[in-house]
């Protein structure tokens, strides 16, 4: 299991719990967490270290919500093939695109995953 340093699940269960008769949809992605304490949104699963998506995914599953669930996931700074190709528009792009669907079938397996174990 991950080590969740800066752990924001209480705070993503506090809210859901607040929440629950009104959500029609869950978004779920990576939230890194940088040394300095900066949130960072929508990265890869592989990134996350800011919210154990077990309790999430256990919390949705125990209610038996029937809600759609949307891997929303975006690139990541710093990826060292990004500077190589940037100048490149159409590469980059077809970098990005790629590396996006890639990133997304890894979620999908991950999330699987932790429904099965919940």
């Amino acid at each position: 299991p991950k080590r969740y340093e800066n752990d924001l699940t209480s705070g993503v269960m506090e809210m859901m719990e607040q929440s629950f008769d009104h959500l029609v949809e869950f978004h779920l992605h990576g939230v890194h967490v940088t040394e300095e304490g900066e949130k960072k949104d929508h990265y890869p699963l592989s990134f996350n270290n800011g919210v154990d998506y077990r309790i999430v995914l256990g919390a949705i599953k125990s209610r038996s919500l029937d809600r759609p669930i949307i891997i929303e996931i975006g690139g990541h700074p710093g990826h060292p093939v990004e500077e190589k190709i940037r100048p490149r528009p159409k590469a980059f792009l077809e970098h990005c695109m790629e590396e996006n669907l890639k990133n997304i079938v890894s979620a999908r397996n991950e999330l699987i995953e932790m429904w099965n174990d919940c």
